[in-house]
């Protein structure tokens, strides 16, 4: 009886080592960048990323001192923020984009949200003024490159990334006013493998529910999802198929 059970533990153990080797393997196909206007960094390094390229059709201000609240951020010398009301990201083959953060400050005084999201050139939500759950506070006055700090600086970390396509490519959001933003980005490689082993290693784990990323969800709006290593759907809070 004892030598079955160590046997059982044994293999207990090498299916948790196999699991964790898959995941971290998975994980290390992840980056997170910066991508500010003269181009994309990585977030550790500070190390402009020439492999795996973000191009934006963001414009870019003229000023010179404006970069200085975005470089105490980013800690990148020299960087330069987007004339933001909105812009494509696209990625190379090979790569996607599975999360998305805007960093930015409202132009001018008054209410600038997030208008609408598109992903691989198909929209995916569109909010008015009471709707849209993205705004740029304002900072009471209009903002330009004297004023704009680290402390007023809003931080938006688009959801519909990740619940409408694990292999985003392409990424436009229009935001109703115009802002002074920058971006993070996490891009992972595109191969059905890697994203697949992120989400079931992780979601294997326990009963716990996950976006298609493989990042833990507390409240699950519209989308698929992972739980005990299987596929839900989520509609209006409910689930409506596994």
């Amino acid at each position: 009886m004892k030598t079955k059970l160590s046997v059982m533990k044994s293999l207990v153990a090498l299916g948790c080592l196999a699991l964790s080797a898959c995941f971290t393997s998975a994980m290390a196909q992840t980056r997170t960048v910066w991508v500010v206007n003269n181009g994309t960094f990585d977030t550790e390094t500070l190390e402009k990323v020439e492999d795996a390229p973000v191009t934006t059709t963001c414009g870019a201000f003229s000023s010179s001192d404006y970069y200085e609240a975005t470089q105490a951020i980013t800690g990148i010398e020299g960087t330069r923020i987007f004339k933001f009301g909105g812009g494509v990201f696209t990625v190379p083959e090979g790569q996607a984009i599975t999360g998305i953060e805007i960093y930015g400050w409202p132009r001018r005084t008054g209410t600038t949200y997030v208008s609408s999201i598109e992903v691989n050139g198909a929209e995916v939500a569109a909010f008015d003024a009471d709707s849209s759950p993205y705004y740029f506070a304002d900072c009471g006055e209009d903002v330009n490159s004297t004023n704009r700090t680290v402390a007023n600086c809003t931080v938006l970390t688009i959801a519909e990334v990740s619940q409408a396509n694990p292999v985003l490519s392409t990424f436009k959001v229009d935001i109703k006013g115009e802002t002074h933003a920058f971006c993070k980005l996490t891009l992972m490689d595109a191969s059905a493998t890697s994203i697949q082993n992120t989400i079931m290693d992780e979601a294997l784990k326990d009963n716990t529910i996950y976006d298609i990323t493989g990042r833990k969800v507390t409240t699950p709006v519209n989308g698929i999802y992972i739980q005990g290593g299987k596929k839900i759907v989520v509609h209006n809070g409910n689930i409506v198929s596994q």
